[in-house]
């Protein structure tokens, strides 16, 4: 067991590695350990001879190490020597995990700003809003101080002096004053010439009247006069109340004769094409009149607009008026028992005017009437009555080339003075 005095710590190391061995009772396990141990002994012993002994025990195992010696003095430090190539960088091994964010720092101080950068050129201006309902008037503020007055400027030249005015009411005559003293009485002169006879004066009042006296007998009874009449009636129709074969509202609209802006009123009317062209009648019916006259003079008055139109020619137009008339119960038409149109009618020519006022897109319309003479013979006991109206050539001259325009038909009549 000198080995084990020797080198401690072998023991050690080998009763740790060896404990169960040691500690069983097989007696052939106990003896294996041993012989264990004498392999180490004589492995250390010759380890111990071969090696320096100058070497630090604490590097071999099988080295015994003496007692430390005192320290000597700390040598002065070599030159470094130089710094040897540097190897190359080994293999970069595998990144680790991502560590936990730090916690953020301070915010560092705000740079400088940078300098300002050219303005973009302006974009078009957006259309202007709807304008706001406007807000309550604020209370008025408080009267300011009144300013000094300003110098009193030149009296300017005088003007010239104004018309005299009226002479005044003459005031009332002042009271008569007392009569002074009657004087002596003179020598009585000699008696002049007579003077002419004065003024005859004012007629005195007028006396009662005296009492009516008794009415005298009634004379005969003069002829009776002519009945008088019981003025005029007029029906018009406007273009509402007119159609065509092609609808019931007027054809044209003339939005520009009292401006040009949106709210200007507008005026409309049916268009008559020049003769030569195929004909649109234009009709109208309605319900005669119960006081018209028959037997006095009827006429149908035409109002028509003419229009400023570039390239027009002639002067002269024409219009053709077809009448129907029905009492009720009555077949109207072509076929019998119906007997066609009660009558057809021509205005005959008429002068056609262009407007001259128009000026830049206003127009303004030239209005003329037209008139023929209706039958009132037609017209008795019916309560039903028919227009249509159509543009034909003139009798004679040039027609007007271009469009008229109608606008109102109009009945005018004598009313009879009472009703059946």
């Amino acid at each position: 067991m000198n080995f084990f005095n020797q080198y401690p710590f072998l023991l050690f190391i080998f009763l740790c590695l060896n404990s169960e061995q040691l500690l069983s009772s097989d007696r052939s396990a106990y003896h294996k350990a041993l012989a264990d141990m004498l392999v180490l002994s004589n492995i250390c012993k010759q380890h111990t001879l071969a090696n320096d002994h100058h070497k630090p025990c604490i590097i071999d195992p099988c080295c015994k190490e003496g007692k430390r010696g005192k320290r000597g003095h700390k040598g002065a430090t070599g030159p470094t020597g130089a710094t040897g190539p540097t190897g190359p960088t080994g293999a970069t091994g595998n990144t680790g995990p991502t560590g936990p964010t730090g916690a953020t720092g301070n915010t560092g101080s705000t740079g400088p700003t940078g300098a300002t950068g050219n303005t973009g050129p302006t974009g078009p201006t957006g259309a202007t809003g709807n304008t706001g309902p406007t807000g309550p008037t604020g209370a008025t503020g408080n009267t300011g101080p009144t300013g000094p007055t300003g110098a009193t400027g030149n009296t300017g030249p005088t003007g010239p002096t104004g018309a005299t005015g009226n002479t005044g009411p003459t005031g009332p005559t002042g009271a008569t004053g007392n009569t002074g003293p009657t004087g002596p009485t003179g020598a009585t002169g000699n008696t002049g010439p007579t003077g002419p006879t004065g003024a005859t004066g004012n007629t005195g009042p007028t006396g009662p009247t005296g009492a009516t006296g008794n009415t005298g007998p009634t004379g005969p009874t003069g002829a009776t006069g002519a009945t008088g009449g019981c003025g005029n009636g007029q029906l018009f129709l406007n273009a509402f109340q007119m159609s065509n074969d092609r609808g019931g509202n007027p054809n044209i609209t003339f939005n520009k004769v009292f401006g040009t802006v949106s709210s200007t009123p507008a005026i409309n009317a049916w268009i008559l094409s020049r003769s030569e062209e195929p004909q649109k009648p234009i009709s109208v019916q309605f319900a005669i009149p119960q006081d018209i006259d028959t037997a006095s003079t009827i006429i149908l008055d035409i109002h028509l607009f003419i229009n400023k139109i570039s390239g027009s020619s002639g002067t002269l137009a024409n219009l053709q008026i077809q009448t129907d008339y029905a009492k009720s119960p009555q077949e109207i038409g072509s076929t019998a028992p119906a007997t066609g149109f009660s009558e057809t009618l021509t205005t005959g020519n008429f002068t056609i005017s262009e407007p001259t006022g128009s000026s830049g897109t206003q127009q303004n319309l030239n209005h003329i009437v037209t008139s023929v003479k209706l039958d009132g013979t037609k017209i008795t006991g019916n309560n039903w009555g028919y227009f249509a109206l159509t543009r034909i050539a003139p009798t004679s001259g040039t027609e007007y080339n271009k469009n008229i325009y109608l606008a109102v038909l109009a009945i005018k009549y004598t009313r009879v003075c009472s009703l059946e």
